[in-house]
């Protein structure tokens, strides 16, 4: 009666490692979820139009296959809130860019899946930038917020945007990759970088008149945004080391 029990208790030992083994073994895409980004004109909010773009670039550089449906201006079904974008997983849709790209940036390997606190410093980093972006969606729409600016009040605006606003928040950024490469020091980049990447490069390119990075940082700014374009074009950065996740420098 032993025997047998050890016998059996060895057999489902053995079930569990081979079916273990058979799951690491299976293609990469055999659950690959099917994805739909839906997604409205954005002429009227640059930062809404690069946040969907954010997903779009995640999926492409991670060779994630998802279909991308823009509506025009003219389109009969154009969502009421055009600006908005929906990435459907399997039917099911998310409705907000940021959450849609943590989605993709977890499919991705570029946002931490498993760590909490890994998770928590990423999901710092986009609220900094959400915290950052805010002013500047005001410069842009002052309207959007229920607010009407004249001139003075407006050269008041992108005084302070330029002297206090950009100026700390590129300092917090900088300070996030003291340590390495990438911002909160992961080993590779994650969608927080995704996030301030295109947005500095969309400031630097004049994306609101007037309003300028501080010109001290433009040489660690320009290496930041080097670096990232680099790894982005580098290609087999998507599965570091054979690791599912995004992990620290230690």
């Amino acid at each position: 009666e032993r025997m047998r029990n050890l016998l059996y208790c060895c057999a489902t030992k053995l079930g569990r490692t081979l079916l273990d083994l058979a799951a690491a073994l299976a293609p990469d895409d055999a659950d690959a979820p099917t994805l739909l980004l839906t997604s409205g004109t954005t002429d009227s909010d640059p930062l809404a139009a690069l946040g969907v773009d954010l997903v779009r670039r995640v999926c492409d550089d991670a060779q994630l296959l998802f279909e991308d449906v823009r509506f025009t201006a003219v389109a009969p079904l154009q969502p009421e809130n055009k600006g908005v974008a929906t990435l459907a997983v399997n039917g099911d849709c998310i409705a907000h860019p940021r959450s849609a790209l943590r989605y993709v940036g977890r499919l991705a390997r570029r946002y931490p899946g498993t760590k909490p606190l890994d998770m928590a410093q990423c999901d710092a980093l986009l609220e900094m930038h959400a915290d950052f972006a805010t002013p500047l969606r005001l410069a842009l729409d002052p309207g959007a917020f229920g607010v009407e600016l004249d001139e003075a009040q407006r050269a008041a605006q992108l005084e302070w945007l330029n002297g206090k606003h950009l100026p700390r928040y590129v300092a917090l950024l900088l300070s996030e990759s003291e340590d390495g490469e990438w911002l909160g020091n992961f080993d590779y980049p994650t969608i927080a970088d995704y996030a301030w990447a295109a947005t500095l490069t969309w400031l630097r390119d004049d994306g609101i008149p007037g309003v300028r990075l501080p010109h001290a940082a433009m040489p660690a700014v320009d290496e930041y945004l080097a670096r990232f374009r680099d790894e982005r074009r580098g290609g087999g950065s998507w599965s570091p080391g054979g690791s599912s996740e995004c992990s620290k420098d230690d």
